[in-house]
């Protein structure tokens, strides 16, 4: 694993404990329970040092001899000599060299082709980060048969906890109390000692909490902890003379529960499935009772001659000491008389009284758990001797995987947000479909399908809020995927087998990652809320395997031995037409600024190349013993070397060119850099995994016991 500056290096422990019991009752009817426990830790960090507390001084100690280059870089600057003069009497111009790195800080100028492309050799790997997470489920289930009903039914309960601690490692050199003294202690900070500091131990909690992450650990790392205190947690800051519990964090841990009934219905050539899921999610956490006031404000029940419609609990808009509007914890937004209002219109005319500094736990409720509900449906039966018909119809449901947790010490911030009261994702899909046999080992399907996604994150910004706007994950969009798949399916004969299946598909909504309007949201502009093709809408797509064996004692007779027998070649083919990207009108210097980039057409109107690829596997099996077999083989993926394109730079569609070196902009970036620059910018277009795997032969042999 590489880390933003060097190689890090991590350890994973993973224990995991299960256990199944299943009793027959009859036999028709059985039941299983089982238990399945999992506890995982880790940490990542810088192998040359270690983990201990104490090492994270040498992180950033250029004086440490792992550094001895790193700290050997210079700048270069020309200043003027106070002594000597030109013949002029001006002062001569004299080389003067000063480190480029710090101890705990980088390059001292952006400037330098070392500093913007590449990490200096000998460079730094700055944090220090673990983790403990354990998991325990519990599953029941039970199964009979009723005449023609199969029924079966049950139930599963999970709880998780989550614990991380993350540290800015190569920040303690600079109050370290080493050769070259602390360096970020000054008069402004009269709290810390000015010799600095030697030992972990010395650095007091308020430092630390500048410095650390915690989530189920205390500040400082060293404990698990599995409760906080709300009122001291936020004076922490105010009083550098608060005890350590005072900056801890709950972990993480929340809770998943559900139950199913299904009934197998079959009756002469029909096969009836009929289901129901209901699944329970809670978060486990606490969520803002009204997400726009991240900040205590005056609420509409203390206002007077509030009108009827308005609820208490609104927040109000206020200019200067007018009212100007009120707002409903939805968002919804009313004039001073009631009247629904457009909420531009109030944001600009005023905004609401903060009656506190800081948050306060009436701001908060418990997440209300979320019920899902999700029916099934499945039927297949015969139309002719040869041919059958399904059809399927069934609602699924997905926790949220991310962006659904926020600390304590987020709420206390006014930057960006998780959201703690995000939904599940929600699918709702069909299917139709027809198999028809053809001749006695094969058969061809046809099948029409159809899903609709809601509840997906997206990033969007919370206007209108207390104390500023601020950006969050919401529950807004949505996504459909419909096709056509063709089938085709020929069971073993005469040694071939053979399966091929193509598939047509439209993949739209109004967008494909919970960022994908981060730089609208930016800019500060209102995201567009229309459907266009997804990231991962791939129009068509082909895959087909043939394989071709001899049994044992098969194939034809050469020198009176059968030299093929229990040889075997499996050809894969797979293609697929090219994702789509949205273009960009320029191109942007990957060592410069970050920018916003202007799209060139719609959203995802553009395709890359599309992709195909042939495998092959050729193998012979031989027999070793008594129930063993030994097999050689050769496999071939990509065996004719096809270049294939997995990303692309947006404004050239190139996965190795940017574009930029071949405008005015990039011939001025170039003119000042020293030698070599074009070749390092030219290197940094070629990103990992932007053009697929050359052709890559294997061979080997495996045993079968």
């Amino acid at each position: 694993v590489f880390g933003s500056e060097m190689a890090d290096f991590f350890t994973r422990d993973d224990v995991q404990l299960f256990g199944t019991w299943t009793h027959y009752l009859s036999n028709k009817t059985f039941y299983q329970l089982q238990i399945d426990w999992s506890d995982r830790v880790g940490e990542t960090y810088d192998p040359r040092f270690g983990t201990g507390y104490e090492d994270f001084f040498n992180y950033g100690d250029l004086e440490h001899p792992e550094f001895l280059t790193l700290s050997g870089y210079k700048n270069l600057a020309l200043v003027e000599d106070p002594v000597r003069l030109d013949g002029n009497d001006n002062p001569t111009l004299i080389p003067t060299y000063t480190n480029q790195y710090d101890d705990g800080a980088g390059p001292a100028t952006s400037d330098e082709v070392v500093a913007t492309m590449l990490t200096a050799p000998g460079g730094r790997f700055n944090t220090y980060s673990k983790f403990h997470n354990n998991q325990f489920r519990f599953t029941a289930s039970a199964t009979t048969q009723v005449g023609m009903h199969q029924l079966e039914f049950g139930g599963e309960y999970e709880t998780r906890t989550q614990r991380s601690w993350s540290t800015r490692a190569d920040l303690y050199s600079r109050y370290a109390s080493d050769a070259d003294g602390p360096e970020q202690i000054s008069a402004t900070d009269p709290d810390l000692p000015a010799a600095g500091f030697s030992s972990y131990d010395q650095i007091p909690n308020w430092l630390l909490n500048n410095w650390n992450g915690n989530i189920g650990f205390d500040i400082r790392g060293e404990n698990e902890i599995d409760s906080e205190n709300f009122d001291c947690f936020l004076d922490r800051q105010n009083d550098k003379t608060k005890p350590l519990e005072c900056f801890n964090e709950l972990p993480y841990e929340p809770i998943y529960y559900g139950g199913y009934i299904q009934d197998k219905i079959e009756f002469r050539d029909i096969v009836l499935n009929l289901g129901l899921r209901v699944d329970v999610f809670d978060n486990n956490t606490r969520v803002l009772i009204d997400r726009f006031s991240r900040r205590p404000v005056v609420r509409a029940g203390s206002v007077a001659g509030r009108p009827s419609n308005i609820g208490t609990d609104f927040a109000v808009y206020f200019s200067g000491d007018d009212v100007v509007g009120y707002r409903d914890r939805d968002g919804g937004f009313w004039k001073p008389d009631g009247q629904a209002g457009n909420p531009g219109d109030i944001i600009l005319a005023g905004k609401p009284k903060q009656t506190d500094g800081d948050i306060t736990a009436d701001m908060f409720t418990d997440y209300d758990p979320e019920v899902n509900v999700m029916p099934r449906i499945g039927v297949s039966f015969p139309v002719t001797d040869q041919a059958l018909f399904f059809a399927s119809y069934g609602v699924v449901s997905q926790r949220p995987t991310g962006r659904n947790f926020a600390t304590l010490g987020a709420y206390s911030g006014t930057g960006g947000l998780n959201n703690s009261a995000l939904k599940p994702e929600k699918t709702t899909a069909y299917e139709l479909g027809f198999r028809q046999r053809v001749g006695a080992r094969a058969a061809f399907t046809i099948s029409g399908f159809f899903k609709q996604i809601e509840n997906l994150l997206q990033l969007r910004e919370v206007r209108g809020a207390a104390p500023s706007v601020y950006s969050s994950y919401e529950n807004v969009d949505f996504g459909t995927v419909k096709g056509v798949e063709f089938g085709f399916d020929l069971r073993r004969t005469g040694g071939l087998s053979a399966n091929v299946n193509y598939t047509l598909a439209f993949a739209d909504g109004t967008g494909s990652s919970d960022r994908s309007t981060s730089t609208i949201v930016w800019v500060d502009e209102t995201p567009p809320n229309f459907i266009s093709a997804l990231d991962f809408d791939q129009r068509h797509k082909v895959n087909a395997s043939i394989d071709y064996r001899f049994g044992q004692g098969e194939g034809p007779t050469i020198a009176g031995t059968k030299l093929l027998q229990n040889f075997g070649l499996n050809v894969l083919f797979t293609a697929g037409s090219g994702f789509p990207y949205t273009a960009v009108e320029e191109p942007f210097n990957l060592a410069g600024a970050a920018r916003a980039a202007n799209p060139r057409g719609v959203i995802n109107g553009d395709r890359m190349p599309g992709n195909s690829r042939i495998d092959i596997r050729l193998d012979r099996r031989f027999r070793i013993g008594q129930g063993t077999s030994l097999s050689a083989f050769i496999w071939i993926q990509n065996l004719l070397d096809t270049t294939n394109t997995n990303g692309v730079w947006r404004f050239t569609g190139l996965p190795d060119n940017d574009g930029f070196l071949a405008t005015p902009e990039g011939a001025r970036f170039l003119a000042d850099k020293p030698v070599g620059a074009e070749k390092i910018y030219r290197h940094r277009n070629r990103p990992i995994g932007w053009v697929g795997f050359p052709r890559l032969t294997r061979i080997g042999v495996r045993v079968d016991f």
